[in-house]
Formats: structure tokens, sequence, C-alpha cells
């Protein structure tokens, strides 16, 4: 495509492939990471503004690709590059508005989520690691956003061998303890969220032992270690702390 992308006929062609393959579908998540997706459809629709058929593709991938919280905040942060998706999606819209319009408003309301569509995202079955820990550091400011991205985050950190969706097991923990314990400093006396933090810490340390993996161990922090005491000595009389705080600091020592 990058060697014809003056061909609006292949061009054509190559976003209507492009928007089969990141309708509603997460297996094609991780390669579509490791490329300039967005960047590509969006130069592509500001280069070929009056084809109508390339501005309703790219729309609708555009679209799909919003689904995705990896995705979705790509698409955000493109908003301060020299081609803003939002302005792409306007003009299509004014452009084309029999194919455009319907198409551009819903994506341009996914642009701008609110907390229920983001508890929504966290909620989905294709949700990943990946996503819930980048959904985490992107609304710190939002308690229940965290709250639910932990309740997540202990469903996940319960398969064995888990991984960061790219087969590395360790990679698992070193996508969760950065968000993880920012979310702990960030809620201190939150006594759910501290809960569910310890059985995630303790569900990884239970994973770590099955499968002969360090990562805990060698990066777990001290001051990591003392968050869990403080919250181990301040609830008490909360059971999961008490047990799963306990048995992660027992781990750590």
């Amino acid at each position: 495509i990058e060697n014809h992308s003056h061909d609006a006929s292949l061009v054509t062609l190559a976003f209507t492939s492009l928007c089969s393959l990141t309708s509603h579908d997460s297996s094609n998540k991780h390669e579509i990471s490791k490329t300039h997706l967005i960047q590509y459809v969006l130069s592509t629709m500001k280069h070929f503004a009056d084809n109508e058929a390339i501005q309703k593709e790219g729309c609708e991938t555009l679209f799909n690709l919003t689904f995705a919280p990896t995705h979705l905040f790509k698409l955000k942060s493109a908003t301060t590059t020299t081609i803003d998706p939002r302005a792409i999606l306007a003009d299509a819209s004014r452009s084309f508005p029999g194919s455009c319009r319907n198409i551009s408003s819903v994506t341009l309301k996914r642009l701008s989520p609110n907390e229920n569509d983001i508890i929504e995202m966290i909620q989905s079955v294709d949700s990943d690691l990946e996503d819930v820990t980048l959904i985490m550091s992107n609304y710190l400011e939002s308690p229940t956003i965290q709250d639910m991205a932990c309740v997540k985050l202990d469903i996940l950190s319960k398969i064995p061998d888990l991984d960061d969706g790219n087969g590395n097991v360790a990679g698992a923990s070193s996508l969760i303890l950065p968000s993880l314990f920012a979310a702990m400093r960030e809620y201190r006396d939150r006594v759910s969220l501290q809960s569910l933090a310890c059985s995630i810490l303790s569900n990884l340390q239970k994973n770590e032992n099955d499968s002969d993996n360090n990562y805990l161990n060698n990066n777990v922090t001290p001051e990591m270690v003392d968050l869990v005491a403080d919250v181990v000595k301040r609830f008490k009389r909360d059971d999961v702390v008490q047990e799963k705080g306990c048995a992660f600091l027992h781990y750590c020592k």
C-alpha cells in the first residue's frame, strides 16, 4: 500500500480490508499496535478527501478502533499531531453526509468517553491486561474506574500462566505493578480497592511460584512493600487484606 499510496482504487480495497480486520475483533489488536495504522488511515483520508469510498471505509475503521482502549488513547493523543482525527472525521461528515455523517458522529462521541463508557470497556470480555492497565494510568483521578479496573485485574490475575498478551509471563506483572501501586498510593483509605489490590498481588505471587518466574521478587521495591504493610496495619478487620496482604509480605521478605 505504501508503494501505491496514490492509487485510489487500490487504497479503497485496502481500506475495505482494514475495516474488516478491525471490526470488533481483538485478535488483531497487538499486531495493529506494532504498526502506524492510525496515522496511515488519517493521512490517507486527508490525501483522498474527495473520495467518498475511502472516507466511508476510513471512518468505519476509526470507529472500530475506538473499541480497543489501546487504539482509542492513540486516537485521542493524535489530536496533538499535525493530523487531528476530529478534523478528519468532521470533514468527511461535511463532504459526504449520506455515507459518513452518522458513523463520524458516533466515532467523535467515542473519542470523548465518559466514566460509564470506560467502565464498559473494562468489563468487556475482550479487554486484556494492556487495556485495563492503560485505562488505570489514564484515569487515576476516578476512584470508581480504579475499583472496576482492580475487579477485572483480580479476575485476570487468577489465570494460570497469565502473560502480557505477547507470550511473556513476567510481562503480566510488569504491566500490573505500576498501575496497581499508583492506585494504592492514590486511594490509601479506600478499603475496597486495597482489598482487591492485595488479592491481585497474592494471585501474581501464586502464579510466579507455579511458573518459577521471579519478576515480583526481583522488582518489588521497598516502597511497595511498605505500602502493603501499611494497608495490612490499617485495615485489620478486612479478611482479604489480612490474608492476601500478609501472604504477599511473606513472599517478599
